[in-house]
């Protein structure tokens, strides 16, 4: 299982569960294989560069 955490900065991470989330990060999602937790980040990131 991982975890998308975002961080103070805003910006996320793809987290291990079974690694303890640092201080003041907060879990915004879980999946349960990796692939989906880098497509999920990266449609955040493309999310915020569009132009509306």
């Amino acid at each position: 299982m991982y975890l998308v955490l975002l961080d103070q900065d805003g910006q996320h991470f793809l987290w291990p569960e079974v690694v303890a989330v640092p201080e003041g990060w907060n879990t915004i999602h879980s999946f349960d294989n990796w692939q989906h937790g880098v497509a999920y980040i990266r449609g955040l990131s493309l999310r915020r560069f569009q132009v509306h």
